[in-house]
């Protein structure tokens, strides 16, 4: 079975936006990787920070624990 010239024409734009919408995906999980890593980044600065000034812990996360 030989494929007309119309039918190669509509595999390879399958093709093409099959491998674009993979490196759309591969790029926005990419971002959302960094994106974590920068809040979680925040997060210890920011609670480093607060043992750097002597407060410790937050109250509502020692609360948390005592709860468990």
């Amino acid at each position: 079975m030989e494929l007309t010239k119309t039918q190669w024409k509509y595999i390879a734009i399958g093709v093409v936006a099959a491998v674009g919408f993979m490196f759309l995906l591969g790029l926005l999980w990419d971002l959302l990787w960094k994106l974590a890593g920068i809040l979680i980044a925040v997060g210890l600065i920011a609670l480093g920070i607060r043992f750097l000034f002597g407060k410790g812990l937050p109250d509502s996360l020692i609360d948390k624990v005592d709860k468990e």
